[in-house]
C-alpha cells in the first residue's frame, strides 16, 4: 500500500502535506510495530559509519541478536573497566505529551525520546493523514533511533577515550532520518539536545568539568533556556532556538525523500556557558510554542523555597513532572480558546498568510522540562513522577486543579528540609501518582 502511494503522490500533493502543521507522541514501546532486531541491525551499520566521529570502538556496545550471552558479558566487562569514565553531568527531566483531541485514539503524532544525556522531540506533519498515512509512526521511530544510536555512540566514545566530533548529532539524525523514512512514510520536525562533559583547564595543573550542550534543530519544534536571576529572584529567558521554515506555518522537516536534507536545514548550536545551579531547559513541539511565549513558562517553574526571608541562590524545582504538566495543560486549553490572541495568530497576521487569524492553535503538545545535575546526585523524591514520559489518552484536567498538588509538594519539601536539619532521615517510600 505504501509503495504505490509514494509513486502516485505528485509534487502538489507533497507540498500540501508539508504545509499542514500538526503534532507528535512519545516513545512508549507498546506503540511500536518496529522490531528491536531491525533497529539493532541499523544501529550496527550506523555506528560503523560513525567511526570517524566516535572512534573505532563504536561497535563495541551494539547488541548481537545471535549471541545475547556474549553481548551481556562484554557489556558488563566494559562497565567494570571504565567506571572512571562515567559522565560527570546528566539530565534530570520529565516529558508530558497531550495529543490533539481528534488524535488521542492513536497517541497523536508527536514523539519524544529521553535519557540522561539526550532530549529529543519530533512533530509529525499531520497533512499525511489525508493520504491514509499515520505520520506518528515515522516520528516515533525517528526519535527512538536517534536516542538508540546517540546513547551507543556516546558510550562507545567514552570507552575509547575519544571525543565526539562536532558533526556527531548531524550524522546520527541524518542516518536516523533515512532509516525511518524507509520504514514509514511521513515527515516531521525534530529537535535534539545532547549533554556532554567539557574539561576546562583552570591552570597548568588543574582542570574542572563543565557541562556542554550540543543541539540540532529542524523546523518549528525547539527549546529554550531559562536562567534564574538571583538578584531579581525571577527567571529570565536566556536563549530560544530559531524556527526553521520556508514561510509561516511551513517548517523545514525530515522525511527522507519526502522531506529536507538535515545538512541543508538543520541548525546546530553549542552552549558552553550553562550554569546548572540556575538554568532550566524546556524542549517543546509547536503545540506549546504556538500558544505560549517562553516567558510564560515561568509561572509553571515553581521552586522549592528556602528559609523565610532567604533568597534563592540555587534552583530546585518543586517537581519536574508538575512543571511539564503545567506548561502542557496551559498550552492545551489556550489552543482551544477561540478568543485568545495566541503567538500563532499574531504570527499569522504579521506574515500576511492569515490576515484575519484569531484564537489559539489546537494541536499535539509535547513539553520536556529538564535541568543539568551532577550525575552522582540522588534522584529527587517526586511523588508526582511516575514515568519519564507521560502520554494523555483521556480527559485533560485544568491547571487550577493542579494547585492542591503543588501545595502538597511544597509542604513535603519543607518537611524534608526540616527533618534533614534535625538529622532525622525522611522515609521516601512514597507511592507514585
Amino acid at each position: 500500500m505504501i509503495a504505490p502511494m509514494m509513486m502516485m503522490m505528485n509534487m502538489s500533493h507533497h507540498s500540501s502535506i508539508q504545509e499542514e502543521r500538526n503534532t507528535i507522541d512519545p516513545p512508549k514501546r507498546k506503540y511500536h510495530q518496529q522490531s528491536s532486531a531491525s533497529v539493532h541491525r541499523f544501529v550496527f551499520v550506523v555506528l560503523m559509519l560513525l567511526s570517524s566521529s566516535c572512534g573505532n570502538f563504536c561497535h563495541a556496545l551494539v547488541p548481537n541478536d545471535d549471541d545475547n550471552a556474549s553481548e551481556k558479558e562484554e557489556s558488563n566487562s566494559i562497565n567494570k573497566n571504565n567506571k572512571e569514565k562515567e559522565s560527570y553531568y546528566r539530565f534530570r527531566h520529565k516529558t508530558v505529551i497531550i495529543p490533539h483531541d481528534d488524535k488521542k485514539f492513536r497517541g497523536g503524532e508527536d514523539a519524544a525520546a529521553t535519557s540522561s544525556h539526550f532530549l529529543i522531540v519530533a512533530d509529525g506533519v499531520g497533512g499525511w493523514a489525508r493520504h491514509g498515512v499515520n505520520p506518528g509512526l515515522y516520528s516515533k521511530l525517528l526519535v527512538d533511533t536517534i536516542l538508540k544510536v546517540g546513547n551507543e555512540g556516546q558510550a562507545a566514545a567514552a570507552t575509547a577515550g575519544a571525543e565526539l566530533s562536532s558533526s556527531f548529532l548531524m550524522d546520527i539524525v541524518d542516518r536516523a532520518n533515512q532509516y525511518s523514512a524507509l520504514e514509514h512514510l511521513g515527515s516531521a520536525t525534530c529537535t535534539t539536545l545532547q549533554l556532554l562533559d567539557n574539561t576546562v583547564e583552570e591552570s597548568t595543573t588543574e582542570t574542572k568539568q563543565q557541562p556542554m550542550l550540543r543541539t540540532l534543530n529542524v523546523g518549528d519544534s525547539g527549546y529554550s533556556i531559562h536562567r534564574y536571576n538571583v538578584t531579581s529572584q525571577s527567571f529570565d529567558v536566556l536563549f530560544v532556538s530559531e524556527v526553521g521554515q520556508k514561510r509561516f506555518n511551513y517548517p523545514n522537516q525530515l522525511g527522507g525523500k519526502n522531506g529536507d536534507a538535515v545538512r541543508d536545514v538543520g541548525t546546530p548550536y553549542t552552549h558552553k556557558d550553562l550554569q546548572p545551579s540556575t538554568d532550566i531547559l524546556v524542549v517543546f513541539s509547536d503545540g506549546a510554542s504556538d500558544n505560549l511565549y517562553p516567558q510564560e513558562y515561568h509561572e509553571c517553574l515553581q521552586l522549592v523555597q528556602p528559609e523565610p526571608e532567604q533568597p534563592v541562590v540555587a534552583v530546585e524545582l518543586v517537581s519536574f513532572s508538575w512543571s511539564a504538566d503545567c506548561i502542557a495543560k496551559k498550552a492545551y486549553f489556550l489552543g482551544k480558546d477561540a478568543n485568545f490572541d495566541s503567538p500563532f495568530a499574531q504570527g499569522g497576521r504579521e506574515s500576511g498568510y492569515y490576515p484575519n487569524k484569531t484564537g489559539g492553535k489546537h494541536d499535539d503538545i509535547t513539553v520536556v522540562v529538564a535541568q543539568i545535575v551532577i550525575a552522582k546526585e540522588e534522584e529527587d523524591n517526586d511523588p508526582y513522577y511516575k514515568d519519564s514520559i507521560t502520554l494523555y489518552t483521556g480527559p485533560v484536567g485544568k491547571v487550577e486543579d493542579m494547585m492542591p498538588m503543588l501545595k502538597e509538594l511544597q509542604q513535603q519539601h519543607t518537611t524534608e528540609d526540616n527533618n534533614t536539619n534535625n538529622n532525622d532521615p525522611v522515609d521516601d517510600g512514597k507511592d507514585e501518582l
